[in-house]
């Protein structure tokens, strides 16, 4: 009386396959492989568009696509390179832009070479790379920086972009007519030991002198206004520090030091008339009450 009705297990038994185990592929096999291809698609789509944004080539450079060109996003060297180039072009576009940690903690460079069409420098880009770093050398050609005594600054001169630590000389005058010194421009500078602000000189950016462990004198010009976040903090040589009349902001921890060094703080300027960040003094232990406050020289009252 059934005989035109389909009896499942008598196919899938010459198989050795019984009804329990046909009903278990249904639910979870055929599950399965939906959300292995599923998977399997989705990685094929970020694949794709990582490989329309992000570049590496046989140097462990790593470049990104951005609005007007290309950006040395990070190099990946070894102690086995001493120089490190950033071109003009790569894959047909122009380099324009040098990323935030692009050539960072690469202690064992010696020379940056920056091409003609690099337009943006992040403040970042070199931290920790200083170490032995002699020059940045810039395409002549470059609108945009230039070096001098291979010392990077913009082309107008009046951004002093970042020092290499171990120039010849320990002592180093900042130029007349730069008027700023960049956020990490001697980030963790250890072999200066004296430095000069030109009169021109207006501000000192966040970490500049951050942990210039060398560094024993900073002489701050007339003309100085502000001083950033850090701008001068962990300097533990620094022996003395005269605070001009014209500085009208002091950044928290510009001058923090646990264990300072300096004998002689004077300021033109009462304190009182300064807007000053939270613990920008610097102190003999570490403790709040060990702070050195600075002496005011003459009455501007």
């Amino acid at each position: 009386m059934n005989e035109n009705k389909c009896d499942r297990s008598t196919p899938l038994s010459i198989f050795g396959i019984d009804n329990g185990s046909y009903w278990f592929y249904n639910k979870y096999m055929k599950k399965s492989i939906l959300s292995t291809l599923i998977s399997f698609i989705i990685i094929l789509l970020l694949a794709s568009l990582c490989a329309c944004d992000l570049f590496t080539t046989d140097d462990e450079i790593e470049y990104r696509d951005v609005d007007d060109g290309v950006a040395f996003y990070r190099y990946e060297g070894n102690s086995s390179h001493d120089v490190v180039t950033v071109p003009d072009e790569y894959e047909g576009k122009p380099v324009v832009e040098i990323s935030q940690y692009a050539i960072s903690a690469a202690e064992y460079l010696v020379t940056i070479n920056i091409g003609k069409n690099v337009s943006r420098i992040s403040d970042r880009a070199f931290c920790g790379t200083y170490k032995k770093l002699t020059a940045f050398n810039v395409d002549p050609d470059n609108p945009y920086y230039c070096s001098i005594d291979g010392v990077l600054f913009t082309k107008d001169g009046k951004t002093l972009v970042a020092y290499p630590n171990k120039r010849a000389s320990t002592d180093y005058v900042i130029p007349d007519g730069v008027e700023t010194v960049a956020n990490c421009a001697f980030y963790m500078c250890n072999a200066p030991e004296h430095i000069t602000l030109s009169d021109s000189v207006t501000e000192i950016g966040d970490y500049a002198f951050f942990k210039c462990s060398g560094l024993k004198t900073l002489v701050l010009n007339e003309g100085l206004r502000k001083i950033g976040r850090d701008g001068c903090s962990f300097a533990e040589s620094l022996t003395e520090l005269h605070l001009p009349s014209t500085i009208e902001t002091i950044g928290d921890f510009a001058f923090y030091s646990n264990t300072s060094s300096i004998t002689s703080f004077t300021t033109k300027k009462p304190i009182s008339q300064i807007s000053c960040g939270k613990n920008w003094r610097p102190q003999t232990t570490g403790m709040e009450n060990s702070a050195i406050e600075p002496v005011l020289e003459g009455d501007n009252g």
